[in-house]
């Protein structure tokens, strides 16, 4: 809705000297859309968590945010596991956000930084027994590289993705993914977000 939104991405930036004819892929996160009434939406490309309304008329929420990587081999980020050392670095994407009905509703956690945010907390009155999911960090989250996913179509609201991606739950919007940067290789580095750390 107007008031109830999905959380803002990260922004990560650094200096790196690279050897001639050194290959880097650039992957670009994509737009989390929403969905509503029962239906189910992937998530934005490279690692925003997919998301599944409620079928109850007017019940809303969005998937997660994608990230947005820079690596020395290809593949989405989720991909690359067991093979981090490629990463250079990572811009989380931001949670989805849920509008159930008039006491279940949050805003999406915004990415970036060390740990992305939690969701957050509009004023629902069933928020605190329902619980916002929280936010990727540098060693934890859903999965590396991957927001919360519906699974077995259960309703969920879709993580962002990220280094970690957020969590998700099935009523009170989701968190948002963790950045990333190689501090041995670049200079000058940093990453924040919207209200992160």
């Amino acid at each position: 809705s107007n008031t109830v939104l999905g959380g803002k991405g990260g922004y990560a930036k650094g200096y790196i000297y690279l050897k001639k004819n050194t290959t880097l892929y650039v992957v670009v996160g994509g737009k989390g859309p929403k969905t509503y009434d029962g239906k189910a939406f992937d998530g934005g490309y490279n690692g925003g968590g997919t998301c599944k309304a409620y079928s109850d008329s007017g019940s809303t929420c969005g998937s997660g945010g994608g990230a947005t990587h820079i690596a020395t081999t290809s593949g989405i980020l989720s991909s690359l596991a067991e093979n981090k050392e490629s990463i250079i670095i990572v811009a989380g994407g931001g949670g989805g956000a849920n509008f159930c009905n008039s006491w279940n509703y949050a805003a999406g956690g915004h990415a970036g930084g060390y740990s992305g945010t939690a969701a957050i907390d509009m004023g629902a009155s069933d928020f605190k027994s329902n619980g916002g999911s929280a936010g990727g960090t540098q060693t934890s989250g859903y999965a590396f590289g991957q927001g919360t996913t519906t699974t077995n179509n259960a309703v969920i609201v879709g993580g962002g993705g990220g280094y970690y991606g957020g969590k998700g739950s099935g009523i009170n919007g989701a968190g948002g993914g963790s950045g990333y940067i190689s501090s041995s290789r670049l200079s000058d580095a940093m990453m924040y977000g919207y209200n992160v750390l």
